[in-house]
């Protein structure tokens, strides 16, 4: 994935619409697609999340997906955010 072009930060509405892409991937097509489609969708989507200008976005997606017993889901998510950019979560000591 592109997160940046030519040096500069990618637009938010082009942000939003990968996102709502990966989120698609991740929540609706997890049934008809492979393992390695559905991992990388969910670091993918860590590492979009790091470059969000909401601080609480990371801190979110890394507890949000905890109750789906999707383990490439929780372990895609936790991974990416663990690799993109943990110092910017602020309770991240706490967990």
């Amino acid at each position: 994935m592109i997160l940046r072009v030519k040096g500069k930060a990618i637009q938010e509405a082009l942000s939003t619409q990968v996102k709502a892409v990966l989120t698609d991937v991740i929540d609706e097509r997890r049934v008809v697609l492979n393992d390695k489609v559905i991992v990388n969708a969910g670091i993918a989507l860590a590492f979009l999340t790091s470059h969000s200008a909401d601080p609480k976005a990371l801190t979110n997606l890394f507890y949000c997906r905890d109750q789906v017993r999707d383990c490439r889901i929780n372990l895609a998510l936790k991974m990416g955010v663990l690799l993109s950019g943990n110092d910017k979560m602020k309770d991240f000591d706490k967990a």
